[in-house]
C-alpha cells in the first residue's frame, strides 16, 4: 500500500508544473513557509514539508503550567528548610505528687 501512495505522490509531482512564487525581499521566514504551501505550482511533498515546519509557529502548544499558590519554588523550598531546621518544643511536665493514679480495670 506504501508503494502505491508513494507512486500517486510522485505522479502529482510530476503533473503539477514548477512556477516561481514572486516573494518580496523582506517576508519573514513564516511568511515564506506559507508561500510555499500554497504555491500549487510545487511539488507536494515540498508544500507537505512547508506546512509542517510553518504549523509550529502557527498554533499554539498545549503544555502545563506549574504554578504554586504561594510564591515561587526558590521560597517555598526555603521556608520549608528553615521549618525543618527548627527545633520542636518539648513540654516538660513532672507529676504532682497527690495526683491519684488511675487504675486500669481488667
Amino acid at each position: 500500500m506504501l508503494d502505491s501512495v508513494d507512486a500517486a505522490l510522485r505522479a502529482l509531482e510530476v503533473a503539477e508544473p514548477a512556477e516561481v512564487a514572486p516573494v518580496s525581499a523582506d517576508v519573514t521566514p513564516l511568511e515564506f513557509l506559507c508561500a510555499v504551501f500554497r504555491n500549487a505550482g510545487l511539488p507536494l511533498t515540498m508544500r507537505l514539508r512547508a506546512a509542517q515546519s510553518a504549523a509550529q509557529y502557527m498554533h499554539p502548544r498545549i503544555s502545563v503550567a506549574l504554578g504554586s499558590p504561594s510564591g515561587n519554588m526558590a521560597e517555598r523550598l526555603e521556608r520549608l528548610i528553615i521549618e525543618k531546621n527548627k527545633k520542636l518544643k518539648l513540654i516538660e511536665h513532672a507529676p504532682q505528687p497527690n495526683q491519684q493514679r488511675i487504675r486500669r480495670r481488667i
